[in-house]
């Protein structure tokens, strides 16, 4: 049974922008990382639409490992060897396309698994509805990294369901299973050393936040619109501060994507939190990205925006051995037990049916994604009292700020270090592998059908167009010598090299020419000389030679 499988490194990884590094980015590159490290599999196997991007990939996975495998690159016209590692997964939610490419050669060949980072824009919402309407199967899964996001998902397929049912009197609306696994964190490298401890007291003394000042560390994309609107935080500590009588610093780290939102940040600090101490950190390298975490007493991030799933950052900090005031908020519901490891501050938002309004413009992309969820979390309120209650208790009891540090810090080794998630990885390539094989499928191809009507060979659509479709018992021939194009001469021409890729390797075209200088064949002599999988690759090879006389139809 496999524990292995392909990634697909179209969308999987790349090299990250340095001046503007996002979440699912990162995440992705620490999954393929955490894959690399634990993996007891020597083969690699890549899955890419063209040679190109596999290689662009190369030096992306060398950048991640230097372990050594033997690395299989994969194209579309070989997806039959991804039954060699029997599951391909996507570090993205996009299930249904990969379910009509798998649909060619047999819904059993293997397993698709993708994964969701973020629900609310309208290219990941219309993924989900093409999972519902390709030929997804049982043995295939969409990851989701909270149950918050299982759920949406559900009321998502439930709405689906519904209209399909209406519009078409469908009963049987299979689904892919929605199994609940988070991200992961390199726990080593966050976990709290003398060494780190000095450089977090070397970054409070030169940002001049005073040794009895609780400093609460923000850390991630410094968006409003996107991520947390910073003034409930600001509120908090203010209130704390009052509350306590200690002194309160914020500490926010990251980017700002749009920088003009800096000024106005901190403007709304001025405003709301005027005793509180601010200090603005760039995050995107080191050494503040590893250091910064030390600086700081507690780590706050009440996000209030539906773009979240999971939610990093809290993973993070308790890896970094840090309590944590968070949102009570899609995957922060999971990562943090309230009152162990910090606190989760209860939100609030409008009943159903009051922000119908809110999606038309995105959907319709007449307004962008940022205007739709920064409106909805305009309308999300974070218990601000809750939140300042929370700072104040974790300001004046620090023995409970030490128990919430080492509980942290034993739940993100415990349960979200990465050689932990990818075991749960591996247990659901191997659980998909037993569905394959014992589960009935769902809508099999009927014979003579096209795997997926949109994708219907154009020789078969538009076939008719032609006076004459090649047979297996047509005979050609090479061209009488000096008539027509000589077979070596066809690519010196770049007006003739688009198509290059659907054709025959260099080996498999040397063994048809070989046949070929025999005399007139037919072409089911022709086909006989490469293997099964790759003959219609002779036929579009035959009828480009074909346009250009460098062989005749004979009779």
């Amino acid at each position: 049974m496999t524990t292995n499988a392909a990634f697909s490194v179209a969308r999987a990884a790349g090299k990250i922008p340095t001046d503007r590094p996002f979440g699912k980015d990162m995440a992705n590159n620490a999954f393929l990382s955490a894959y690399l490290a634990t993996t007891k599999h020597e083969d690699l196997y890549l899955y890419a639409p063209t040679s190109g991007t596999a290689e662009k990939y190369r030096e992306v996975l060398g950048s991640l490992t230097d372990r050594k495998f033997k690395a299989h690159y994969l194209s579309l016209n070989e997806i039959q060897r991804l039954g060699e590692p029997g599951c391909l997964m996507h570090l993205d939610p996009h299930l249904g396309r990969d379910a009509w490419d798998r649909r060619r050669i047999g819904q059993r060949s293997y397993s698709i698994a993708a994964l969701i980072h973020t629900m609310a824009g309208p290219f990941n919402l219309d993924s989900h509805m093409e999972t519902l309407l390709g030929p997804v199967q049982s043995w295939d899964a969409l990851v989701c990294t909270s149950r918050a996001v299982k759920r949406t998902v559900e009321l998502l397929f439930e709405r689906w369901h519904a209209y399909l049912g209406d519009r078409f009197g469908a009963t049987r609306l299979p689904t892919p299973q929605l199994p609940i696994l988070p991200l992961g964190v390199d726990v080593a490298k966050f976990r709290r050393t003398e060494e780190r401890a000095a450089a977090g007291r070397a970054w409070r003394a030169k940002l001049g936040i005073p040794d009895d000042a609780l400093a609460a560390l923000y850390l991630g994309r410094l968006s409003y619109v996107e991520k947390a609107h910073p003034t409930p935080m600001f509120i908090a500590m203010e209130q704390a501060a009052r509350a306590s009588g200690r002194k309160m610093h914020a500490i926010l780290a990251g980017w700002f994507p749009m920088p003009e939102h800096e000024a106005a940040f901190r403007e709304a600090a001025s405003l709301y939190a005027p005793s509180v101490g601010l200090s603005i950190v760039d995050g995107r390298s080191e050494p503040a990205k590893t250091e910064i975490w030390h600086a700081a007493d507690v780590f706050c991030s009440l996000v209030d925006n539906i773009q979240e799933t999971f939610g990093l950052a809290p993973v993070e900090a308790m890896a970094a051995g840090l309590p944590v005031v968070v949102s009570d908020w899609d995957g922060y519901r999971d990562t943090v037990v309230d009152g162990e490891n910090g606190f989760r501050i209860p939100t609030y938002a409008p009943p159903g049916g009051a922000g119908g309004l809110l999606p038309l413009g995105n959907a319709g992309l007449n307004e962008s994604f940022q205007r739709y969820v920064g409106s909805a979390a305009l309308m999300t309120a974070v218990d601000i009292p809750r939140a300042a209650a929370a700072f104040a208790v974790l300001a004046t009891q620090p023995e409970l700020r030490r128990t919430m540090a080492e509980s942290a810090a034993r739940r993100a080794r415990e349960v979200f270090d990465w050689p932990v998630v990818m075991e749960l990885y591996r247990q659901l390539w191997t659980e998909l592998a037993a569905r394959r094989t014992s589960e009935a499928e769902n809508a099999p191809r009927r014979d003579g059908h096209a795997a997926e009507p949109r994708t219907e060979d154009p020789f078969r659509l538009y076939g008719h167009f032609a006076t004459r479709q090649l047979s297996h018992d047509a005979v050609v021939a090479l061209s009488p010598a000096g008539e027509g194009v000589a077979v070596a001469a066809i690519p010196k021409s770049s007006l003739n090299n688009l198509a290059d890729r659907h054709f025959l390797r260099p080996a498999e075209q040397q063994a048809v020419l070989e046949r070929l200088a025999r005399g007139p064949q037919p072409i089911s002599a022709l086909l006989a000389a490469v293997p099964e999988v790759r003959r219609a690759a002779v036929y579009r090879w035959l009828g480009h030679l074909l346009k250009f006389d460098a062989i005749r139809l004979a009779g």
